[in-house]
């Protein structure tokens, strides 16, 4: 027996939580492909004071504008559903702490309209300067933050270096319950696989986007430095371990054809990437000529 229309379930809208540097901006795009534009509604920009006043021009939408959205993303924090009349899910990728601390700073380095720039450059702060200095939250425990959160907000009264048990059991429990899938960055094909068939996406060929070039891997930074980040990071280290095995559980129940679907989907998207990574690349170059050439 089948629902009536009157009887069916209302969609749910997506949530997509970008924590900073881990794949966002390529899944976002990818995001994007799948709603109308009058669909979605983003939070955008770098600094903390800027996102969070963007989550708050959200929160207070009139209801028949939020009922309009069908996905909602961007660098906030969980608990944004609360202020959803619809109801909805949660989606996002984590990234190996470590790795996402490096990206973060050299991120900086070489982004001059970056709200931290001028006060990293000029100082000339190493990456364990940085952390050692508080400068930014972002660096101590910054996903255990975010997913821990209860209403969405980014500038959180928690300040840096007091991350507790509690929120990491938090942040635990929201994965758990509230998230129709939970990816990796160093998984992000078969990550985006599986969220393609969650949602029943359509196009998720890809190009990356807003990769730092140049810089160092784990691998190679001292065992003092890394030493450094694991203390600091100590919550998000654990955290991503959890949602690593929550990542797994969710392939597992895609059945044994999912393998077979990844590797079409690697030949694909090479295929892709080769076609349209050219035009990307000179569009790209192009628009900086410009940009350096305007006064």
């Amino acid at each position: 027996m089948t629902k009536s229309a009157k009887d069916k379930e209302p969609e749910k809208s997506v949530i997509f939580l970008h924590i900073p540097k881990v794949g966002g901006s390529t899944i976002s795009k990818i995001i994007e492909r799948q709603y109308k534009p009058n669909n979605v509604f983003r939070v955008r920009d770098s600094s903390q004071k800027r996102i969070q006043n963007c989550v708050d021009e959200f929160k207070v939408l009139p209801v028949a504008e939020k009922e309009r959205i069908k996905v909602l993303m961007g660098h906030m924090g969980f608990g944004l559903h609360n202020f959803l009349p619809q109801p909805s899910v949660y989606l996002t990728l984590l990234r190996d702490p470590v790795e996402r601390v490096i990206s973060y700073y050299y991120f900086i380095l070489r982004r001059p309209n970056h709200y931290l720039y001028q006060t990293v450059t000029s100082r000339k702060m190493s990456i364990e300067d940085c952390i050692r200095s508080g400068i930014s939250i972002e660096l101590d425990n910054g996903q255990t933050r975010i997913l821990s959160a209860t209403k969405g907000d980014v500038d959180l009264p928690i300040p840096f270096g007091q991350c507790n048990t509690e929120m990491l059991e938090r942040a635990k429990k929201n994965l758990r319950e509230s998230f129709v899938g939970v990816g990796l960055v160093e998984s992000f094909d078969k990550s985006l696989l599986l969220f393609k068939k969650l949602l029943n996406w359509n196009n998720i060929f890809f190009i990356k986007r807003n990769v730092t070039q140049d810089r160092p891997l784990k691998s190679d930074l001292s065992q003092k430095t890394l030493n450094i980040i694991y203390k600091q990071n100590e919550f998000d280290i654990e955290l991503y371990q959890y949602a690593a095995e929550l990542f797994q559980e969710q392939v597992a129940r895609q059945g044994p054809s999912f393998e077979e679907e990844l590797q079409k989907f690697h030949w694909r998207n090479s295929l892709y990437g080769n076609t349209y990574g050219k035009f990307y690349s000179l569009a790209s170059s192009t628009i900086k000529q410009f940009q350096n050439s305007t006064p």
